[in-house]
């Protein structure tokens, strides 16, 4: 046996939505512009002899194409936040031995990643000296 569909309100003389999907227009793109949007399905099925199945996914993609903004996004369920484990010293001193001498200390040389600059210096250096 089938489940009967929910009973559709008219809205203005042609369109027909259901209670719930009214009020999630209306919480979506705000009372303004739902009105509009209505108004002008309302136009096109009345004078254009537009036909559609369903009026609210209509309402829906006129919405988007008209660049409506969305007032209020639909909530969605966030899982829960699982707290942040800090390592230990032990865990850290067990990595850095793994990890063999990535972690060794370097002197520092301000030059480093600089061979264009090192290039560019050595060139005017020969020029000024008359090389």
């Amino acid at each position: 046996m089938k489940a009967k569909p929910p009973k559709k309100n008219k809205y203005l003389d042609c369109v027909y939505l259901t209670e719930v999907e009214y009020q999630k227009l209306i919480v979506l793109y705000g009372q303004k512009a739902v009105t509009r949007l209505i108004k002008d399905l309302d136009y096109g099925i009345d004078c254009k002899n537009y036909k559609y199945k369903n009026h609210y996914k209509v309402l829906l993609i006129w919405a988007g194409r008209d660049n409506i903004p969305i007032i209020k996004k639909p909530a969605k369920p966030k899982p829960p936040e699982e707290p942040v484990k800090l390592a230990t010293e032990e865990e850290i001193a067990a990595l850095k031995r793994k990890a063999g001498g990535i972690f060794k200390k370097v002197p520092f040389n301000p030059n480093r990643g600089r061979p264009f600059q090192d290039k560019k210096q050595a060139a005017i250096n020969k020029l000024l000296k008359g090389e």
